[in-house]
């Protein structure tokens, strides 16, 4: 039941901390990219809403799934810093977070 309820969707993204092993249960059902948070990390929250933005925004441009998140991780990494953020190494790492799953796939597709 679960995996028909996924089965045939192409992207899902789960923006909430610690969202990959929920990720890798998609994956399982039958989603073919789904972006996920590291399993150990916590992301804010403003960063994940400009990831999403950033993400949907440019799949609906016609971007593939891997170019939409590359650019999706670079304003993340390039956002103005707040204050628990502070330098470009913070805002990288805060970047870095996001998953594009499966991962060895090129996710060159166009949804």
């Amino acid at each position: 039941p679960a995996a028909s309820a996924v089965s045939g969707t192409s992207v899902a993204v789960l923006g909430a901390c610690h969202s990959e092993p929920a990720g890798h249960a998609f994956v399982d059902a039958g989603c073919r990219h789904v972006v996920a948070v590291r399993a150990d990390a916590k992301v804010l929250d403003d960063d994940a809403a400009l990831f999403a933005r950033t993400f949907f925004f440019c799949l609906f441009q016609g971007y593939s799934v891997r170019a939409a998140f590359d650019r999706a991780r670079g304003a993340v990494a390039s956002a103005p810093s707040p204050r628990s953020l502070p330098t470009e190494q913070d805002r990288q790492a805060e970047a870095s977070k996001f998953l594009l799953l499966p991962a060895r796939v090129p996710h060159d597709e166009r949804p």
